[in-house]
């Protein structure tokens, strides 16, 4: 081969290359982040295991309290306390910078069941779910924390605890 075609033949090979391994932006996110202008939408639903009513037989709240472990303060920024419906908040951007812990409230769990958590991007449909979390009638009036939400700026990030 001609030491011109080699050349050319090589160069080709370096730009496809690179632009082969180039990745798409939405690749590089994480699963677990959600970048968003106007903050996120928090539901949180639930099923019982023999497939009655999920309103009836369980009342499941979450509240959202800055910051996380022995730094919680002990007033919610979000409360979601419903008993007649699903619960389904806001976390606003307006909030400050920082990590914040969302606690899960079994106020009444009459049977067993899962429960599913979705955080949603308010300005688009990127969302993060935590699915298939299992609770017993021996939940009942029992709380913890579930979820650690890191907020930077735009930025919300999601950790199951």
């Amino acid at each position: 081969m001609q030491p011109k075609l080699l050349k050319i033949a090589f160069l080709s090979f370096l730009v496809l290359s690179l632009f082969s391994c180039k990745k798409d932006k939405d690749d590089e996110i994480p699963a677990n982040e959600i970048t968003d202008a106007q903050g996120i939408n928090i539901k949180l639903n639930w099923s019982l295991t023999d497939g009655s009513s999920a309103l009836a037989g369980a009342d499941i709240d979450f509240y959202v309290y800055k910051g996380v472990g022995t730094a919680k303060e002990f007033i919610p920024v979000v409360e979601a306390d419903n008993s007649t419906a699903f619960e389904d908040e806001n976390f606003l951007n307006a909030l400050a910078d920082g990590d914040y812990t969302l606690e899960i409230d079994y106020f009444e769990i009459l049977k067993n069941g899962k429960f599913n958590l979705v955080f949603k991007a308010m300005g688009s449909d990127r969302a993060y779910s935590l699915n298939d979390n299992s609770f017993t009638t021996a939940n009942h009036e029992q709380f913890f924390d579930f979820a650690k939400i890191s907020k930077t700026g735009t930025k919300y990030t999601f950790t199951k605890l």
